[in-house]
């Protein structure tokens, strides 16, 4: 499959990968390095529908959350330049991977489903609910990282390296 377009130097970041990856909290450092604003795409959708994400999913399953999160992409896409935060499951739809093909400069951020269940553990992510949070993880991976690779540019291993160090990294492959 050849390689995604790559857009200007000037659009938005986004970082992409399994639910606790640490795409928030490498989106934050990035757009403080970059003088640019960070954003959430869960807490926009969040703030859009006034309750939570796993209200949103209790209310309106996983479709509607899907739909929610599609409407919340292309708003960020229209928008200003930004480093964005996507919720793991962006990338379920084929709208919302040619945004982030075409739009946006696409970074996959890679862990292992291990270290993203411990990262994850004791948290509220509707889709990791009920039990066997790694088992969940490793098939939520399996269907996904194929979609991942797809409409990133690159990739980056957060396995043992700290968040700061991670977005160092994507600032020294994007330049």
């Amino acid at each position: 499959m050849p390689a995604p377009p790559v857009p200007p130097a000037a659009a938005s970041l986004a970082l992409i990968g399994l639910p606790a990856s640490g795409k928030s909290t490498v989106a934050r450092i990035l757009a403080g390095r970059l003088g640019i604003p960070a954003r959430d795409l869960d807490q926009e959708i969040a703030d859009e529908a006034g309750r939570d994400i796993p209200g949103i999913f209790e209310a309106e399953g996983e479709a509607g959350f899907r739909d929610r999160e599609s409407r919340a992409l292309r708003g960020v896409a229209e928008g200003a330049p930004c480093v964005l935060a996507a919720g793991g499951g962006v990338v379920v739809r084929p709208e919302n991977r040619e945004l982030l093909r075409t739009v946006f400069r696409t970074v996959w951020l890679r862990v292992s489903p291990e270290t993203a269940a411990a990262r994850a553990a004791g948290g509220s992510r509707p889709l990791l609910a009920g039990g066997a949070p790694e088992a969940r993880i490793r098939d939520l991976y399996d269907r996904r990282a194929a979609l991942y690779a797809e409409c990133s540019i690159l990739s980056v291993d957060t396995e043992g390296r700290s968040p700061t160090a991670v977005a160092e990294d994507i600032l020294d492959q994007i330049r």
